[in-house]
């Protein structure tokens, strides 16, 4: 009994490729678009910045795969005006 509570303890309710502080970041048509965990969501969202630094894009929605937090920013940035 003592190992399952121990078990249940450590399950965070993550998914298994996350890690503490892991973001992916990758520029998309002159924007920067990043992902990171939100523990009240259990799972990932996506922000977008401008050149300026400036959020001009988040998601609403989790994830539960960083990945497809990812595509879906880089979905939503295509629908922005591209940025030189």
């Amino acid at each position: 009994m003592k190992l399952l509570k121990t078990a249940a303890t450590q399950c965070s309710g993550r998914s298994a490729g996350h890690k503490e502080g892991s973001t992916m970041r990758e520029n998309h048509n002159g924007y920067e678009l990043s992902t990171e965990w939100d523990d009240g969501a259990l799972g990932f969202g996506f922000r977008i910045h401008d050149k300026n630094g400036a959020e001009v894009s988040r998601s609403t929605d989790p994830y539960f795969y960083e990945e497809n937090a990812l595509i879906a920013a880089r979905a939503a940035a295509d629908t922005l005006p591209a940025q030189e």
